[in-house]
Protein backbone atom coordinates (compact mmCIF):
# COMPACT_ATOMS: atom_id res chain seq x y z
CA UNK A 1 0.00 0.00 0.00
CA UNK A 2 0.76 3.50 -1.03
CA UNK A 3 0.69 6.33 2.41
CA UNK A 4 -1.67 7.74 0.53
CA UNK A 5 -4.05 4.87 0.33
CA UNK A 6 -3.46 4.20 4.17
CA UNK A 7 -4.83 7.66 5.09
CA UNK A 8 -7.65 7.20 3.22
CA UNK A 9 -8.74 3.62 4.42
CA UNK A 10 -8.29 4.89 7.93
CA UNK A 11 -10.52 8.80 7.26
CA UNK A 12 -13.04 5.87 5.64
CA UNK A 13 -13.01 4.14 8.82
CA UNK A 14 -13.89 7.07 10.77
CA UNK A 15 -10.06 7.63 12.07
CA UNK A 16 -8.70 10.69 13.08
CA UNK A 17 -5.90 11.47 10.40
CA UNK A 18 -3.36 13.75 12.04
CA UNK A 19 -0.53 15.32 10.27
CA UNK A 20 3.47 15.71 11.71
CA UNK A 21 5.63 18.43 10.40
CA UNK A 22 9.05 16.08 9.69
CA UNK A 23 12.22 17.52 10.87
CA UNK A 24 14.85 15.87 8.25
CA UNK A 25 14.62 13.78 4.68
CA UNK A 26 14.56 10.49 7.03
CA UNK A 27 11.03 11.12 8.49
CA UNK A 28 9.50 11.08 5.67
CA UNK A 29 11.35 8.86 3.35
CA UNK A 30 9.51 5.77 2.18
CA UNK A 31 11.07 2.35 2.03
CA UNK A 32 10.12 0.44 -0.96
CA UNK A 33 13.10 -2.53 -1.14
CA UNK A 34 16.16 -3.49 0.75
CA UNK A 35 18.31 -0.79 -0.58
CA UNK A 36 16.71 1.81 0.29
CA UNK A 37 15.90 0.45 3.73
CA UNK A 38 20.13 0.00 4.18
CA UNK A 39 20.75 3.45 2.91
CA UNK A 40 17.93 4.77 5.37
CA UNK A 41 19.80 2.76 7.92
CA UNK A 42 23.20 4.20 6.94
CA UNK A 43 22.05 7.93 7.27
CA UNK A 44 20.87 6.98 11.03
CA UNK A 45 24.15 5.76 11.83
CA UNK A 46 25.67 8.82 10.69
CA UNK A 47 23.26 11.29 12.48
CA UNK A 48 24.44 9.22 15.75
CA UNK A 49 28.10 9.95 14.66
CA UNK A 50 27.48 13.55 14.12
CA UNK A 51 25.87 13.91 17.61
CA UNK A 52 28.42 12.41 19.28
CA UNK A 53 30.93 14.57 17.66
CA UNK A 54 29.08 17.51 18.59
CA UNK A 55 29.24 15.80 21.98
CA UNK A 56 33.26 15.98 21.76
CA UNK A 57 33.02 12.36 21.29
CA UNK A 58 35.85 11.96 18.31
CA UNK A 59 34.04 9.39 15.71
CA UNK A 60 37.41 9.13 13.37
CA UNK A 61 35.40 7.95 10.45
CA UNK A 62 31.93 8.87 10.67
CA UNK A 63 30.58 7.03 7.12
CA UNK A 64 32.04 3.64 9.28
CA UNK A 65 29.86 3.90 12.41
CA UNK A 66 27.59 1.69 13.65
CA UNK A 67 25.39 2.47 16.99
CA UNK A 68 21.56 1.50 17.55
CA UNK A 69 19.43 1.42 20.81
CA UNK A 70 20.56 3.65 23.36
CA UNK A 71 24.35 4.45 23.90
CA UNK A 72 25.75 7.13 26.07
CA UNK A 73 29.68 7.54 24.99
CA UNK A 74 31.64 9.77 27.48
CA UNK A 75 33.55 13.26 26.29
CA UNK A 76 36.75 12.61 24.81
CA UNK A 77 36.35 9.17 23.92
CA UNK A 78 38.27 7.96 20.70
CA UNK A 79 36.11 5.73 18.00
CA UNK A 80 38.24 4.53 15.33
CA UNK A 81 36.54 2.82 11.80
CA UNK A 82 34.20 0.07 12.23
CA UNK A 83 33.21 -0.14 15.05
CA UNK A 84 29.36 -1.50 16.02
CA UNK A 85 27.47 -0.83 19.38
CA UNK A 86 24.17 -1.81 20.47
CA UNK A 87 22.59 -0.89 23.41
CA UNK A 88 21.69 -0.65 26.26
CA UNK A 89 25.20 0.51 26.61
CA UNK A 90 27.55 3.46 28.56
CA UNK A 91 31.07 3.74 27.88
CA UNK A 92 32.67 6.50 30.26
CA UNK A 93 35.61 9.24 28.83
CA UNK A 94 38.58 9.28 27.75
CA UNK A 95 38.32 5.93 26.42
CA UNK A 96 40.36 4.62 23.39
CA UNK A 97 38.25 1.98 20.70
CA UNK A 98 40.51 1.00 18.28
CA UNK A 99 38.96 -0.77 14.63
CA UNK A 100 36.68 -3.33 14.31
CA UNK A 101 34.98 -4.02 17.72
CA UNK A 102 31.56 -4.88 18.13
CA UNK A 103 29.96 -4.29 21.32
CA UNK A 104 26.19 -5.82 21.91
CA UNK A 105 23.85 -5.63 24.89
CA UNK A 106 21.93 -8.21 23.35
CA UNK A 107 21.62 -12.21 23.23
CA UNK A 108 18.64 -13.98 21.04
CA UNK A 109 16.66 -16.03 22.23
CA UNK A 110 17.20 -18.90 19.89
CA UNK A 111 16.90 -21.74 22.73
CA UNK A 112 13.64 -21.43 23.18
CA UNK A 113 12.39 -23.28 20.33
CA UNK A 114 15.18 -24.96 18.44
CA UNK A 115 13.07 -26.25 15.42
CA UNK A 116 11.72 -23.05 14.50
CA UNK A 117 13.74 -21.90 11.14
CA UNK A 118 16.43 -19.17 12.73
CA UNK A 119 15.12 -16.48 11.01
CA UNK A 120 11.40 -16.88 13.23
CA UNK A 121 13.72 -17.36 16.31
CA UNK A 122 15.63 -14.47 15.76
CA UNK A 123 12.12 -12.70 15.24
CA UNK A 124 11.08 -13.55 19.08
CA UNK A 125 13.56 -10.93 19.96
CA UNK A 126 16.32 -10.27 22.25
CA UNK A 127 17.49 -10.38 25.72
CA UNK A 128 19.58 -6.98 26.47
CA UNK A 129 21.53 -7.06 29.85
CA UNK A 130 23.30 -3.52 29.44
CA UNK A 131 27.15 -2.93 29.12
CA UNK A 132 28.95 -0.52 31.31
CA UNK A 133 32.55 0.66 30.36
CA UNK A 134 34.01 3.25 32.32
CA UNK A 135 36.59 5.90 31.80
CA UNK A 136 39.55 5.68 30.38
CA UNK A 137 39.40 1.87 28.66
CA UNK A 138 41.41 0.91 25.79
CA UNK A 139 40.04 -1.80 23.81
CA UNK A 140 42.43 -2.88 21.46
CA UNK A 141 41.63 -4.18 17.48
CA UNK A 142 39.26 -6.33 16.91
CA UNK A 143 37.57 -7.12 20.64
CA UNK A 144 34.30 -8.59 21.15
CA UNK A 145 31.88 -7.51 24.33
CA UNK A 146 29.51 -9.79 25.10
CA UNK A 147 25.86 -8.51 26.51
CA UNK A 148 25.89 -7.40 30.71
CA UNK A 149 29.66 -6.87 31.17
CA UNK A 150 31.00 -4.45 32.85
CA UNK A 151 34.76 -2.98 32.30
CA UNK A 152 36.27 -1.66 34.87
CA UNK A 153 38.09 1.93 35.13
CA UNK A 154 41.41 1.99 33.37
CA UNK A 155 41.40 -1.73 31.87
CA UNK A 156 43.13 -2.69 29.28
CA UNK A 157 41.62 -5.59 26.71
CA UNK A 158 43.82 -7.12 23.81
CA UNK A 159 43.33 -6.98 20.55
CA UNK A 160 40.90 -9.84 18.90
CA UNK A 161 39.89 -10.37 23.10
CA UNK A 162 36.66 -11.71 23.45
CA UNK A 163 34.76 -10.72 26.66
CA UNK A 164 32.35 -12.36 28.07
CA UNK A 165 32.73 -11.71 31.70
CA UNK A 166 33.43 -8.74 33.73
CA UNK A 167 36.74 -7.04 33.91
CA UNK A 168 38.44 -5.40 36.89
CA UNK A 169 39.11 -1.71 37.13
CA UNK A 170 43.19 -1.52 36.03
CA UNK A 171 44.12 -4.72 35.11
CA UNK A 172 45.04 -5.77 31.32
CA UNK A 173 43.38 -8.81 29.58
CA UNK A 174 43.21 -10.53 26.45
CA UNK A 175 42.48 -13.58 24.57
CA UNK A 176 39.32 -16.11 23.80
CA UNK A 177 37.85 -15.53 26.42
CA UNK A 178 39.87 -12.64 27.70
CA UNK A 179 41.34 -13.29 30.97
CA UNK A 180 43.65 -10.93 33.13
Amino acid sequence: YLLTDIVAKAYQCGNVVHTHCANNSIAFSGINSMAELVKLQRIYYEERAYAFLNKGVKICDPARFECQGEVDIGYDTEVRPNVSLTGPCTIGSNCLFASNIYISSGSHTFLSNKYLPIKAQDRLGTVDKPILIEDDCWLGFGVVIMAGVYIGKGAIIGSNSVVTKDIYPYTINAGVPSKE
